[in-house]
């Protein structure tokens, strides 16, 4: 009983010790131990900060190895840091919304920094970071916008999430060879960044990590990387080419969409999926290859690429998503192979220039209006002189279909059948209203009277 007593009395005191709180030169400090103490509430902190290495408080020396969670948190009136060699931790948010707070040299001695330590930090212009941190943790300098430049030391492996998001003025980013995550957000919104290297350490990069980068114009993935994340390069506007390396196999959805500076696109055969939007609103995309490994083309993959003029689709593929291609106004014919056997709704929805579509007897599905014509003209309710002069398929039955070529032009367009099926496709729903359903192999014969004042044509059908 007695020893327990003692032992309850020690604790006591030991912990009262520990959470001891003393102020030396205006900066707060915590007891930690018998010999360490660290950086302790300093919210209301005005001017420069100089942290020691050492301080005395009741004739005991102690080392100062840490810097509080919060420890400067909203300290707007802080100037300047110096942080010693004797600090191994930065707690979170540790220097949240140091408005002011213009150059920071973090000491090699710091081996861990906290959730969103420096984030707001507006003014801040300079920073060096040791290189004895393994991991930037999520938001460590989140909306750091004053910061042009950063150098990540070569001991670092994991960039969290939001690490540098929205750091506005970085125009230079030099990752190292030993970083091998970059996590969701991390350079989000880092609008002046203007060429990046990702080295082939990366295996992973996260949802959004380069999102509305719209500076950057030079991108290098790393040959390492299997998958690019959803909305990973979403809206970098500024990116004309794209080598997307052959370690790649997944690209989720929305990686891509908004490159609206993108010319050209060469997609790996090791890619086995590209997700939802991929690839939507690249509008200067006029050069597309789509690799044999794909076996589905998804939901608006490709959508509103107005400048892709051809498409190839590979015979690989067995399905083509809702509104894959819709938008794609600059297409102007459209092979689809023999092994699809799926159209998606709207799939080339307000594709304005298409001439011609030859859709083979593999197809045993097509979605509503997947052919149909551009929305504002559906939104007036008028028929407008499409493009479409030819529309050739290959089943020998009529396929039953809902409306698919809504706001087209197709009494001016000819349908070309199987030998044998004219009348068939003439008395099918969508397909009877062509303005001609011919056989196969009939070619139009324009015959003109040269001899004539007036040039008259007349069309004759012949086998």
């Amino acid at each position: 009983m007695k020893i327990l007593l003692l032992l309850v009395l020690t604790f006591c005191a030991t912990g009262t010790l520990f959470a001891q709180t003393f102020t030396d030169n205006g900066i707060n400090y915590e007891v930690t131990s018998p010999t360490t103490v660290k950086v302790g509430i300093n919210n209301s902190f005005n001017g420069n900060a100089v942290i020691p290495s050492n301080v005395n408080y009741n004739s005991t020396a102690y080392s100062v190895t840490s810097v509080g969670a919060s420890a400067f948190y909203n300290g707007i009136g802080l100037t300047s840091l110096t942080i010693p060699n004797s600090v191994t931790n930065i707690g979170a948010s540790a220097f949240y919304n140091c408005y002011v707070l213009t150059s920071l040299t973090i000491p090699n001695s710091v081996t861990n920094i906290g959730v969103g330590a420096f984030m707001h930090c507006f003014g801040l212009k300079s920073l060096t970071l040791p290189n004895s941190i393994t991991n930037i943790s999520d938001d460590t300098f989140n909306f750091c916008i004053g910061i042009t430049s950063l150098t990540i030391p070569n001991s670092v492996t994991s960039i969290g999430a939001n690490a540098f998001y929205h750091c506005y003025s970085l125009t230079s980013l030099t990752i190292p060879n030993s970083v091998t995550n970059i996590s969701a957000h991390a350079f989000s919104g880092c609008l002046s960044l203007t060429s990046l290297t990702i080295p082939n350490s990366v295996t992973n990069i996260g949802e959004s990590a380069f999102y509305s980068c719209s500076g950057l114009i030079s991108l290098t993935l790393s040959n390492s990387l299997t998958s690019i994340g959803a909305s990973a390069f979403t809206i970098c506007s500024g990116l004309t080419s794209l080598t997307i390396p052959n370690s790649v196999t997944n690209i989720s959805a929305h990686a891509f969409s908004g490159c609206s500076g993108l010319t050209s696109l060469t997609i790996p055969n090791s890619v086995t999926n590209i997700s939802a939007h991929a690839f939507s609103g690249c509008t200067g995309l006029t050069t597309l290859t789509l690799p044999n490994s794909i076996t589905n083309i998804s939901d608006n993959t490709f959508q509103s690429c107005a400048g892709l003029t051809s498409l190839a689709i590979p015979n690989s593929v067995t399905s083509i998503g809702s509104a894959a291609f819709q938008g794609c106004t600059g297409l102007t014919s459209l092979t689809i192979p023999n092994s699809v056997t799926s159209i998606g709704a709207y799939a080339f929805a307000d594709c304005d220039s298409l001439i011609s579509i030859k859709i083979p007897n593999s197809v045993t599905s097509i979605g509503a209006d997947a052919f149909s014509g551009r929305f504002r003209y559906r939104l007036r309710g008028v028929l407008p002189k499409g493009a479409l002069k030819t529309v050739n398929v290959d089943w020998s039955t009529p396929l039953p279909v809902t409306p698919l070529f809504g706001y087209i032009d197709i009494p001016s367009a000819t349908l070309y059948v199987p030998a044998g099926t004219v009348e068939a496709y003439k008395a099918a729903d969508v397909w009877k209203y062509f303005g001609t359903i011919v056989e196969q192999g009939t070619v139009p014969l324009t015959l003109i009277n040269l001899n004539a004042k007036a040039v008259s044509t007349g069309t004759f059908w012949c086998r």
